[in-house]
């Protein structure tokens, strides 16, 4: 109805060149569908960063429940509590109970990115009608460069790099607050990593099918997808930091809050030990599940032969044997 209601105005204009000769009123009866059409492009985008931030909101929300109902499970769980990490730990129960739960977390939000500008590329395929009468030559032009691929796909990428890389300042400053999961982090690095990967890619290729390759088309692209792998290894460096400063403050709780001197000799593997062998597992699965492929092999530390039964060569095989047998959980068909 909004294109339909800027071509009968377009058409009225046009009309008044017939009863004032005097005056073309075409240039300015174009120059003002332009800007109505900016301007809804405009309220698109901002439905779009409102959608991807409740998205994210909900993303969050269901993470730190699951650390809620697991709270042995959760890295943030461990901060601030010497006695937590003296109990042992219940981190196997989230390899049993969602072995997959971070890599289709971070499947189904890339979805949802997709679709949602998919869904809004869609609304906008009215302004290519053949039939309108305001679509010439640089109205298309303009349509086409400023207001989807620079206006609608490029903002929405840069907005949704923009949101993730905040993350990074917040753990930075806030990280013993437990305010942020730290699994969020590493998912939304995982984000960055895919939007570098195919998903820029993918929206761009999308959106010349709909409407046209523009002349910045590759320039645009090209920023974006420096920028998502630039922000993908910053928050993958402040994940591995928290995560290191949570174990780094266990083991020194741990320490301090012993009595040496008037204990007994220790003649037994320490709680504190077999928690740091279960975070540290728990982490890996975790890192695993976003940048590895193939059968993961689980570790325990019930065992003290945790780490030297642990075949790394072997290992390494397999992997090099999963990746070739079986693609990239995230190098899926959006389109599907």
């Amino acid at each position: 109805m909004f294109v339909r209601a800027l071509d009968r105005f377009y058409k009225r204009v046009q009309k008044l060149n017939k009863i004032y000769a005097f005056t073309d009123f075409t240039e300015r009866g174009l120059q003002i569908v332009a800007e109505s059409t900016a301007d809804q492009c405009a309220f698109l985008l901002a439905q779009l960063k409102t959608k991807f931030t409740e998205e994210l909101a909900t993303l969050r929300h269901d993470i730190l429940n699951d650390m809620s109902r697991k709270p042995n499970s959760s890295s943030m769980g461990r901060k601030g509590s010497s006695s937590a990490a003296d109990t042992g730990s219940g981190s196997a129960s989230l390899h049993d109970s969602q072995p997959n739960s971070l890599s289709e977390a971070v499947i189904a939000f890339e979805t949802t990115i997709v679709e949602h500008l998919k869904s809004t590329l869609s609304a906008l395929t009215p302004f290519m009608d053949a039939e309108l009468t305001f679509l010439k030559r640089d109205f298309k032009e303009h349509f086409v460069g400023r207001c989807v691929f620079q206006g609608i796909v490029h903002q929405y990428a840069a907005f949704c790099l923009q949101s993730a890389i905040e993350y990074e300042q917040t753990e930075a400053l806030l990280y013993s607050s437990a305010h942020v999961p730290p699994q969020l982090v590493l998912l939304l690095s995982k984000l960055c990593l895919d939007l570098a990967n195919h998903i820029v890619g993918y929206l761009f290729q999308f959106s010349e099918e709909m409407f046209g390759r523009p002349a910045s088309n590759k320039a645009l692209m090209g920023g974006l997808v420096k920028e998502a792998r630039e922000y993908a290894q910053r928050l993958l460096n402040i994940y591995v930091w928290i995560e290191g400063q949570s174990i780094s403050h266990m083991i020194r709780k741990s320490v301090e809050t012993r009595d040496w001197l008037s204990g007994v000799e220790p003649r037994s593997v320490r709680s504190v030990v077999k928690r740091v062998i279960e975070d540290v597992t728990l982490i890996d699965f975790q890192v695993g599940q976003l940048y590895e492929e193939g059968v993961r092999v689980e570790r325990s530390s019930d065992s003290s032969r945790t780490f030297s039964s642990f075949n790394y060569s072997g290992s390494k095989h397999k992997q090099q044997s999963a990746h070739k047998a079986h693609t990239s959980k995230s190098s899926w068909s959006y389109s599907a």
